[in-house]
């Protein structure tokens, strides 16, 4: 079974490695990395990756740039849906773990939901016992991380770098065990036949009945669909979002 993780990443680059090794400690070994970052954390997202490839050689690592510094408005959320479904599909074939321990809380929240739809293996979440010691440690490598953004460097010279310091940084990256939780969401897996009647309901399709008595009210609810005695047709949101569900089911063939 190769294992992938796809994470977002913020201003604690150790979310990430620290998962990635607990997922090791646990016997679980991950094939591959994928970490989603805006261009300000680039250098957080690679110095995580250099940190990942110092201890296990053989995973293979990937950083997606987001077109957009914040998930500040409605056009950068659905880019920001638009970037995961990339992400996704850079780990077809795998069984994908999320970390939604990085980045802005809107960005962990569409992740979640994004990874119900599709039905991933799980969903983790990763807390500092001791917030100050973490930020404290973080701050007096900030200078170093920062080097570890510039795109003239290869991930091997990153690498490189990271092993020429590996016994201080490590202390960062992999603190032990005891100094942090590891939380894993719940999820429910959503069942096939309905996520496909609501994206042909939201694209104005043709239905058959609907899988279950209450979803159309549901909908309903949700701001998504307007119903009259005639017809049942898609808000403008219910149509956006509906167009999006179309490309990520074409994308991911669900």
């Amino acid at each position: 079974m190769r294992v992938g993780i796809l994470a977002t990443m913020g201003s604690s680059p150790p979310v990430v490695s620290e998962l990635v090794d607990y997922f090791y400690n646990n016997n679980l070994s991950v094939s591959k990395l994928v970490i989603l970052s805006t261009k300000e954390v680039l250098s957080n997202s690679w110095f995580a990756c250099a940190a990942v490839k110092s201890r296990f050689r053989n995973m293979l690592v990937d950083v997606l740039e987001l077109g957009m510094n914040d998930v500040d408005s409605e056009e950068n959320m659905y880019k920001f849906m638009d970037n995961v479904v990339d992400a996704f599909s850079r780990l077809r074939g795998y069984h994908v773990y999320l970390n939604v321990a990085g980045g802005r809380k809107e960005m962990g929240i569409i992740l979640t939901m994004i990874g119900s739809l599709i039905g991933v293996s799980g969903i983790y979440h990763v807390i500092a016992k001791d917030v100050k010691l973490w930020n404290m440690r973080l701050e007096q490598l900030r200078n170093d991380i920062k080097i570890f953004g510039n795109t003239s460097l290869s991930l091997n010279d990153k690498v490189d770098l990271y092993l020429k310091k590996k016994d201080i940084y490590d202390k960062t990256m992999y603190p032990p065990p005891n100094e942090y939780n590891i939380l894993n969401i719940p999820i429910i897996p959503y069942p096939r036949e309905t996520l496909e009647f609501i994206i042909n309901i939201l694209n104005n399709q043709n239905t058959t009945k609907p899988p279950t008595n209450d979803i159309l009210t549901k909908l309903k609810t949700a701001n998504l669909i307007q119903i009259s005695k005639t017809k049942i047709k898609p808000t403008k949101h219910g149509i956006k979002l509906g167009e999006w569900l179309n490309k990520l089911h074409k994308s991911l063939k669900l």
